[in-house]
């Protein structure tokens, strides 16, 4: 019997906007949430020990509840790349298909699948928010260098701007002091005005310019912070789904039947009907978390541990040296 746990995810952090003030931008951060991965339990014994290893088990799929939206021909494709991980090993036919076979094989829907079909969904929804803020994050930093740089760009122009017109009022004065100028005099002054105008349309051009960035880097953070909100909301909805372990499948040896209550992946749906075929040629659960015959569906791969070869050799090999 394999069976399934599930874990909680956490919290993104908001971003604080940026403010212009003449002054240098707010620094802006984010702190990155971590997901944690689900680990499955598998079943309760409720098997016997198979007699021999040398005649294939033959198994057939009986019923398909339409909840799992799966075809007989996936499903059969399933089934024989969960056996093949026992069959190559052994060298034998361990497990074989076949449409007039006793062990039956249902996939039976209930509340455990709907739950699970609806959490990957938000699991997805989570994942693809996470990339976009990702990429708005990017775009945040690349905004905020841009920004940083033209403040920089700003402070300069204006400065070197309030010291020609500082100069320029003191050279006035001191020419209306003296009862005026000449008319050369009049024309340079009026020279250096025109200049000083010239100045203050590139300062205003540059104040344009940097509170057009602030705009648009605010929007970004509001995206993103945005962003964050609806990440939170689906990770509270995430978590609300119950935490205790819960049978993906079991096999029943006074049946001859294995049923199939739970998968997340193509995976873990071959390695529950493996773990389950197990148990329908005679293995035991064993320790090692990875391994197939481990009574949690926590690995990621089908393909037997030491362990799993090792329980393979204590029920087959007596028989497979006959």
């Amino acid at each position: 019997m394999y069976k399934t746990r599930h874990f909680k995810l956490f919290f993104l952090s908001i971003l604080s906007l940026v403010f212009f003030c003449f002054t240098n931008a707010q620094s802006t951060t984010t702190a990155s949430s971590s997901l944690a991965s689900s680990s499955v339990l598998i079943s309760k014994k409720v098997w016997q020990r198979s007699s021999s290893c040398n005649a294939p088990i033959l198994y057939k799929i009986s019923k398909i509840d339409e909840g799992f939206n799966l075809s007989k021909d996936d499903l059969v494709k399933h089934l024989e790349a969960a056996a093949g991980v026992w069959n190559d090993k052994s060298e034998k036919t361990l497990f074989k298909y076949d449409d007039n076979a006793r062990l039956k094989i249902k996939f039976t829907f209930d509340k455990r699948q709907k739950d699970t079909i609806a959490r990957n969904m938000i699991k997805k929804e989570i994942d693809e928010n996470k990339k976009i803020i990702d990429t708005v994050n990017v775009e945040i930093v690349n905004a905020k260098k841009e920004y940083e740089e033209k403040i920089s760009k700003f402070e300069k122009v204006k400065i070197e701007y309030e010291a020609q017109l500082d100069k320029y009022n003191a050279e006035v004065k001191i020419i209306n002091d003296s009862g005026g100028g000449s008319a050369d005099k009049i024309k340079e002054f009026e020279n250096k005005k025109s200049g000083l105008e010239e100045t203050f349309k590139i300062v205003n051009t540059l104040k344009d310019e940097l509170n057009k960035n602030q705009d648009e880097l605010n929007a970004k953070i509001n995206k993103n912070n945005n962003l964050v909100k609806e990440v939170n909301q689906s990770v509270g909805n995430y978590n609300k789904f119950p935490k205790k372990a819960f049978e993906e499948g079991r096999y029943d040896s006074n049946k001859r039947e294995i049923t199939i209550f739970q998968y997340s992946s193509e995976i873990d749906l071959k390695r529950v009907l493996a773990h389950e075929l197990g148990h329908a040629r005679g293995f035991n659960h064993i320790k090692n978390s990875v391994s197939i015959m481990h009574y949690l569906n926590s690995g990621d791969k089908l393909e037997l541990s030491k362990e799993d070869e090792k329980e393979l050799d204590r029920v087959c090999k007596p028989v497979l040296k006959k």
